[in-house]
């Protein structure tokens, strides 16, 4: 792994301020989310079954969508305090109401994958 990235910050370092920018922006999450490499001709671990793979990552999904959210609503109404004073107490609860239609908007994209 070391000697890929190494490779692909060789390959792409630029001179100036965007030295290393494809390895930042693109290189990584390609990297860390590709394909996962079969192992069809020996079985190194029991398989997983598929209901079981498609819940752990709706969940996973839904637990990253939460934090960002509350990480996002709670550092823009801190910044409203600490800026402008204002302490309303509906903004912050409103992240539930975020949460609630991105969790229906991946319900919806989980099952349109299931069912293609």
């Amino acid at each position: 792994m070391t000697v890929i990235l190494r490779a692909m910050s060789s390959s792409c370092a630029a001179s100036g301020p965007m030295n290393g920018l494809p390895l930042n922006s693109i290189g990584m999450p390609v990297l860390l989310t590709g394909p996962v490499p079969r192992f069809e001709h020996q079985r190194v671990m029991p398989a997983v079954l598929r209901w079981r793979l498609v819940v752990t990552r709706f969940f996973g999904g839904v637990a990253i969508m939460t934090f960002n959210a509350v990480y996002l609503m709670a550092g823009v109404w801190i910044v409203m305090v600490v800026k402008f004073g204002i302490w309303k107490t509906g903004f912050p609860i409103s992240t539930i109401s975020i949460v609630i239609a991105l969790v229906f908007l991946y319900v919806v994209v989980t099952a349109l994958s299931v069912m293609s």
